[in-house]
């Protein structure tokens, strides 16, 4: 099992902390969340570690991770930087974006999951966006499960709770014949960007695709992911108020 940390982002709604560092890089009690998620990694085993850096990617620990570039990031997104690290695709691997922080078990419950397609999912998401959100539903996104706990929506405007079954924390994992339908549907967003459209039928262009309109893509073409459903245990650092109340959650053991 491979480990791909998205880090190439400039985090600007995080300055001035990100000033002179990614966002990756921003301490939650005293620890940069890359170390953490490189430590929680390494203590399940799991000791190959992808980081696709961009903005100041010098700051980054080389020592601990192979660190690939996205030396487009200042106009590119997310499935950019993955397909940056196209090479390493070469055997089962989890997607994690950056600015998270996990616990051991949510972690572990990755590891230990079965399937080849799978997203993990928090069902306690509105507890956490209350906190986070004067209205919550101002950033939650659509997410709906069918009988199978497959999703079959991810990632759409919603101002309707019913439409929102849970939430994606930024961690995909992709085993076998998932790999060979990533990469096949990448390359049907690649045609359609040949052919002048936005591809997925989103608003978005090829360079600034986020992994929730590739994770729609592979639904809207017949690959469904398995939700891989936890209730809490993660954080994401997303703006100084996002930071202050990560330090308090990791403090009362949200991420032990």
């Amino acid at each position: 099992m491979r480990l791909i940390i998205l880090a190439a982002g400039q985090g600007t709604r995080l300055l001035p902390l990100t000033k002179t560092m990614p966002k990756c890089m921003v301490e939650l009690n005293g620890q940069p969340l890359i170390h953490r998620q490189i430590e929680v990694a390494k203590s399940l085993g799991v000791d190959d570690i992808i980081i696709v850096g961009g903005y100041r990617a010098d700051h980054l620990p080389s020592n601990q991770a192979r660190i690939v570039m996205n030396e487009n990031y200042k106009t590119t997104n997310m499935v950019y930087s993955l397909f940056c690290a196209k090479s390493y695709f070469d055997c089962d691997f989890i997607v994690s974006y950056g600015d998270i922080a996990y616990s051991r078990r949510v972690f572990k419950k990755v590891l230990n999951s079965s399937i080849s397609f799978g997203v993990v999912i928090d069902n306690d998401w509105l507890n956490y966006w209350k906190l986070r959100f004067e209205d919550p539903l101002s950033d939650a996104e659509t997410l709906l499960l069918n009988k199978k706990r497959e999703i079959i929506e991810i990632g759409q405007n919603s101002r309707n709770l019913s439409q929102i079954q849970s939430q994606y924390i930024g961690m995909t994992i992709f085993r076998g014949k998932a790999i060979d339908q990533l990469k096949a549907v990448y390359s049907i967003a690649q045609d359609a960007n040949k052919k002048g459209l936005t591809p997925f039928n989103c608003s978005r262009d090829l360079k600034n695709l986020y992994m929730t309109d590739l994770l729609q893509g592979m639904i809207t073409n017949g690959y469904r992911p398995n939700a891989i459903e936890i209730d809490g245990g993660w954080v994401e650092i997303d703006s100084p108020q996002d930071l202050v109340i990560a330090q308090k959650l990791s403090t009362n053991g949200r991420l032990d």
